[in-house]
């Protein structure tokens, strides 16, 4: 596809957000380790909290100077999720036919309360990307997450 990774872009608003060591974005609907048998239901099992709107639409529903795709994981077993490899297929075709070349894409996954996003960038590797305009386009390691996590705190 000729696409690479590159880090997510500052995103605010998103729930118990934190930047992972490889750049991609960890959300969770949960402020606590969830136990590995959770269904997923509509009302927190911990703490009874209703979820009306599940994480994978959250991230879905995300708008910026990109575009966002996700796919919607399920539990398969205690402690796992996944999907069908028919999403994953579809979504690499739909990559390969899209018309705007130079939007950045965050890719991720998603179940009703934990997410993973990456951020994939279709542009040649000389030109600049500086998808956060807040932000220095000198962002490396430890200074840009430490900064991040600032600036997507609830």
């Amino acid at each position: 596809m000729g696409a690479r990774r590159v880090e997510v872009p500052l995103l605010h608003g998103l729930p118990n957000p934190m930047i992972g060591n490889t750049g991609d974005l960890y959300t969770s609907l949960a402020s606590f380790l969830c136990p590995e048998d959770c269904s997923e239901p509509l009302h927190c099992s911990v703490t009874g909290e209703h979820r009306s709107k599940p994480l994978s639409r959250i991230l879905m529903n995300l708008s910026g100077p990109f575009e966002s795709k996700v796919i919607h994981s399920h539990q398969l077993g205690q402690g796992g999720g996944g999907f069908r490899l028919e999403r994953l297929l579809n979504l690499t075709k739909e990559l390969k036919e899209r018309k705007d070349k130079e939007q950045l894409i965050l890719a991720g996954t998603a179940c009703r309360c934990h997410g993973v996003t990456s951020a994939l960038s279709f542009r040649h590797r000389g030109q600049r990307e500086d998808f956060n305009s807040t932000t220095s386009t000198s962002r490396s390691g430890k200074i840009w997450k430490e900064n991040a996590r600032k600036s997507i705190k609830m």
